[in-house]
């Protein structure tokens, strides 16, 4: 069986696909060991605070009056925290989501004020 060719270069060096993605992925080599790793960069301001804006534009005495087919729209969970391990759970289990979400340290995640 061939083996895998061995890439060299240099550590910190940013990966050319990830640019533009709205997140940025680098190399990183450690020089003693030659073990990789890859991290990954997200900025996730413009969802902040477009999620700021949203939230700042409800009516609190309105209902949530939403599309009956898709529900109401309560809050932009950035990419960054679903892939995170440690969150990885929020997508399986909806109880877990709806407390993670109304948490209020996850308030920048919400488009609208209320419980879920």
């Amino acid at each position: 069986m061939p083996k895998a060719p061995i890439i060299k270069s240099r550590s910190n060096r940013s990966l050319p696909f990830s640019q533009g993605a709205g997140y940025r992925e680098f190399f990183h080599e450690d020089p003693v060991t030659g073990q990789w790793t890859i991290e990954t960069v997200d900025d996730i301001t413009g969802i902040i605070e477009t999620n700021k804006s949203l939230y700042a534009s409800v009516d609190e005495r309105a209902r949530f009056a939403g599309y009956p087919s898709i529900g109401n729209h309560v809050a932009s969970i950035p990419n960054a925290i679903l892939y995170d391990p440690k969150y990885k759970h929020l997508l399986e289990d909806q109880e877990a989501l709806r407390k993670f979400l109304n948490d209020s340290d996850n308030q920048f995640m919400r488009t609208r004020p209320g419980r879920i």
